[in-house]
């Protein structure tokens, strides 16, 4: 299982969503007026990014079964996209009730996004795996 590529696409895409817990979302231009915003004060967020880690590492568990371990990261593609979108729009809530000027968004609001190449490379060697097996199957 950890010889294939795929494998360590997989468990980076899992190692990057944890990062999204230790990171902040948004950077405050004066910590002491409003503080960073984080992941763990959006229960949403929290929810979004706990099922993401759950299907991508399903996905990495489901190695025997190429099929649908390509179900299921194309699922975790959508489901990282999804918890992007949500994390985005906690931070933009974020900002309007706080009425924060200046600022910025930091690395936790982009980790599910760079998670979303890592699953896809994975998704990729899973792909040249089931075209491998293709091609001994023609030979045999």
């Amino acid at each position: 299982m950890i010889q294939r590529i795929q494998t360590l696409w997989f468990l980076a895409a899992i190692v990057v969503l944890g990062l999204t817990f230790m990171l902040a979302l948004y950077r405050s231009p004066d910590v002491r007026t409003y503080p960073n915003f984080y992941l763990g004060e959006t229960v949403l967020g929290i929810i979004c990014t706990a099922v993401t880690i759950l299907l991508t590492g399903y996905t990495l568990i489901l190695f025997k079964n190429r099929k649908r371990q390509s179900t299921f990261g194309w699922l975790s593609i959508i489901a990282a996209l999804g918890t992007f979108a949500c994390l985005y729009l906690a931070c933009e809530n974020y900002l309007e009730t706080n009425q924060v000027v200046g600022g910025s968004y930091w690395f936790g609001l982009f980790m599910p996004l760079v998670s979303v190449v890592f699953i896809f490379l994975g998704l990729l060697g899973v792909r040249k795996d089931e075209k491998l097996i293709k091609s001994l199957d023609r030979l045999r």
